[in-house]
């Protein structure tokens, strides 16, 4: 990502992650600062700050693509709970079996 030093005169703190202020650009902000500035005897705030700007179109695909890993990891998260929770169920019947047994034993 290229990433240059901006000043902001608004008066707002800018907010890190910006898809609203333009239709086809996200801007992405970071090492925000308020910062005072002088200019012919004037002092003045200025904002100051890293930024980045990444096409609307890359980041719909990047995001796309996070999407789609995340459903993935979420699918393989899903299916080891399942056998997890069915390996659990055996090993308790098992469990519920042999304290069966034991008792059955104990009491002859």
């Amino acid at each position: 990502m290229d990433w240059r030093h901006v000043e902001g005169t608004q008066t707002e703190r800018p907010i890190e992650f910006d898809a609203t202020t333009s239709k086809t650009t996200i801007y992405i902000r970071q090492n925000i600062e308020r910062v005072e500035k002088e200019q012919d005897g004037q002092a003045y705030e200025v904002w100051e700050y890293d930024e980045a700007q990444l096409p609307m179109s890359d980041f719909a695909a990047i995001a796309s693509a996070i999407v789609s890993s995340n459903k993935t990891g979420v699918a393989g998260a899903e299916d080891a709970v399942c056998e997890l929770s069915e390996s659990t169920d055996e090993s308790i019947a098992a469990l519920e079996q042999a304290i069966c047994d034991l008792s059955e034993e104990i009491g002859k």
